[in-house]
């Protein structure tokens, strides 16, 4: 389900739910709002899915190495951490059958000093460095596309009508329903309807949530759409 492209839509569906009573023209609801109120839903149900220690938005970005450059900017869309970092120490672009040796990841530092200390052969570690990563010690060689980082993307929020959000389709219509209560609510317009219909969503929601834990090499096959991990916590439920 995208954002407007297609049918059904986002737009359409929360439409749908919220309804336009023609005998309140004050209580329509114009585009920009529909599609606020999407964007709020969506960014709830992302915080909530973080919360209970839910992924999915698992992405992967290829950067060029320099020899002898330690830091590297991280991708645009880095919301705060790394899963894994691969290098190509000759320099050879990633890709299927290309060796690549997984660096081990060592806690952030505010001096890079203590980085060109001690006798290290090839590159063995990576770091977060404010808003760079970092690899030590530095590659040895410049290569295009030869270093592979992956990392927790953040949120995308909806603009364009073709836009998809990064919630699995079987759970995007939780985002209408709670799109639709507030804007019906904000119109002081009742909503018990939807309220009962997104509480009896919830619990499939918090079942796909106890499935079994995949191999992190498992889930860097499925990425932007696997979890990394699960949780049976409940209180999700509680949002409506």
């Amino acid at each position: 389900m995208l954002f407007v492209t297609g049918e059904p839509n986002l737009v359409g569906r929360t439409r749908y739910y919220a309804g336009n009573p023609e005998t309140e023209p004050s209580k329509l609801y114009g585009d920009q709002d529909v599609k606020n109120a999407i964007n709020i839903a969506y960014d709830e149900l992302w915080g909530r899915a973080r919360s209970l220690g839910v992924d999915w938005s698992i992405e992967s970005a290829l950067i060029s190495s320099v020899a002898d450059q330690i830091l590297y900017t991280l991708p645009a869309d880095f919301d705060g951490k790394i899963l894994s970092v691969e290098l190509q120490e000759d320099g050879l672009a990633i890709a299927d059958g290309v060796d690549t040796v997984f660096l081990r990841p060592k806690s952030a530092t505010t001096s890079l000093e203590g980085w060109r200390e001690g006798d290290f052969t090839k590159s063995l570690y990576y770091f977060l460095h404010e808003d760079s990563f970092g690899i030590v010690s530095p590659p040895s060689s410049s290569g295009a596309n030869s270093i592979r980082i992956t990392f927790e993307g953040e949120i995308n929020y909806l603009a364009a009508d073709g836009d998809e959000p990064k919630i699995p389709r079987s759970h995007r219509d939780l985002i209408c329903l709670l799109a639709a209560i507030s804007l019906r609510e904000g119109k002081d317009l009742d909503s018990a309807g939807l309220r009962a219909e997104a509480a009896r969503k919830y619990p499939i929601f918090i079942e796909s949530m106890q499935e079994p834990v995949l191999d992190l090499e498992d889930q860097m096959t499925a990425v932007g759409r696997t979890p990394l991990n699960y949780s049976t916590r409940t209180g999700f439920v509680n949002r409506v």
